[in-house]
């Protein structure tokens, strides 16, 4: 069967992250963060929409309220018999007398204490302008619709128009963090590129390697920034989804790349670090086979929906993804252990000094893995709208934000202990007895270098 593209685009548009949503007598409630204009900046006041799709007929409305989520408590007033009101009845009206005549159909709350709330009565012919709310103050705001006569249907739509642009809300730390990464990598290669021309005529292959590395970081951070600052300025289209599709598959590639590398520097392969990166693939294929199509999918659902709107379907990738790099992890710790002992035993102690730290960082992968997941699943058991409520500012961050972070502490380290300098030959070591076959020309390059190595000890001794 052919999938259309514009099937494709309309299945994600259903579930996309958008700064409108649909309201109808069947699904009357909808909820949205939003940004005030101090926090964010940009030049437009934010505000809340209402437009029709479908309206009501000539002789009825469409009440609205609009309010911050945390005020939620003081919708509904208390009736004689301990129940709560919610809407101005006839028994509202003449038993409690909770409301008058001329609100019939309004909904109710406790004017006294309510800060944000506000209502709209929208009829057919009325003006969209008219019900336009201005936002206060940032925070997750919801906007709660019924039909005055219940038995008609009616569909719009709600519109969170934020000051800066059209990017949401949930969304928006994204765009500078990529902008700021972007730098971070810059500066980076740059510092990398100054030693690299001094130490240019003796540089090892894994020097190589971190140089590559940063320039695909360099890349796939001006992608982000570029496709997020698409966004705020178009809104969501079938561009912005390819380009959070190609998002998604380099940032599953960098985080594959960098356990990749740290899987040959725990096995000893400085030297000739790219062509075994092949061979480690094929041992832990199963592993990698999982993690990267799970880390495709964290990406992608956190680009293309809010994340706190798939909280158990994320609890689950984040399982199978922390499992599976808490395994790998493992077996680097295990191996850095080896090449510890061996490089002593070797007295290369400069390359020794680097794998205790590498040591140290994978027990810090392991442990931020860990929390991370736990974290997660605590908000996971909760309910929606609570947790958008408290976490929507930061949750980006701890759905898949966090391993940007992470990456940079990666590199930054692995540049930092394999910088180009006068010592370079100091840092080239080769554990031959991995498990692993040695190609011919290695095994030849290997010869050559332990005779060179004897040859400076002898000079060195004399």
């Amino acid at each position: 069967m052919k999938v259309k593209p514009l099937t494709v685009f309309s299945a994600l548009s259903a579930l996309s992250l958008a700064h409108a949503a649909s309201l109808t007598s069947k699904h009357p409630k909808a909820c949205n963060p939003i940004y005030s204009k101090r926090e964010a900046g940009g030049t437009k006041p934010p505000t809340i929409q209402f437009n029709w799709t479908e309206s009501v007929k000539e002789d009825n409305s469409v009440h609205v309220v609009f309010y911050d989520w945390r005020e939620q408590s003081l919708l509904g007033l208390e009736r004689e018999d301990g129940s709560i009101a919610y809407v101005c009845d006839e028994d509202a009206v003449e038993k409690d007398q909770l409301c008058s005549r001329n609100q019939l159909g309004d909904f109710l709350w406790n004017n006294t204490n309510a800060r944000t709330l506000k209502q709209f009565n929208v009829t057919k012919e009325e003006d969209y302008a008219s019900a336009i709310y201005e936002v206060p103050s940032t925070g997750y705001y919801c906007a709660l619709s019924r039909s005055h006569k219940e038995e008609e249907d009616y569909a719009a739509t709600v519109s969170w128009n934020n000051p800066y642009g059209r990017l949401d809300a949930s969304q928006f730390p994204r765009y500078p963090t990529s902008c700021g990464l972007t730098i971070a990598y810059s500066v980076i290669l740059t510092m990398w590129m100054f030693y690299q021309f001094q130490y240019r005529s003796n540089m090892l292959p894994v020097q190589h390697t971190i140089r590559w590395l940063l320039i695909f970081c360099i890349v796939d951070q001006a992608i982000n920034s570029w496709v997020f600052d698409a966004q705020n300025r178009t809104g969501t289209t079938f561009a912005i989804h390819f380009g959070q599709f190609v998002m998604s598959i380099l940032f599953a590639l960098r985080m594959v790349i960098d356990l990749g590398i740290l899987f040959s520097i725990s096995l000893g392969f400085t030297r000739q670090l790219i062509l075994y990166l092949e061979q480690i693939r094929a041992k832990y294929a199963m592993q990698f086979s999982v993690l990267f199509p799970v880390l495709f999918m964290t990406r992608f659902c956190a680009l293309v929906t809010q994340p706190y709107k798939l909280n158990f379907f994320y609890v689950i990738l984040l399982a199978v993804q922390s499992g599976v790099v808490l395994y790998l992890l493992y077996e680097m710790f295990v191996l850095l252990g080896i090449r510890i002992q061996r490089s002593l035993e070797q007295r290369k102690f400069a390359v020794r000094q680097n794998y205790r730290i590498v040591r140290g960082l994978v027990i810090l992968l392991a442990f931020f893995f860990a929390f991370l997941f736990i974290v997660n699943v605590s908000i996971g058991v909760q309910s929606r709208d609570k947790v958008a409520n408290k976490f929507w500012k930061v949750q980006w961050f701890y759905v898949d934000g966090w391993l940007d972070v992470l990456h940079l502490f990666i590199i930054i380290t692995i540049s930092f202990l394999w910088k180009p300098s006068p010592k370079n030959q100091q840092l080239d070591y080769l554990d031959m007895d991995t498990g692993f076959a040695l190609p011919s020309d290695m095994e030849e390059e290997l010869d050559l270098f332990d005779e060179s190595e004897t040859q400076d000890e002898q000079n060195s001794e004399i």
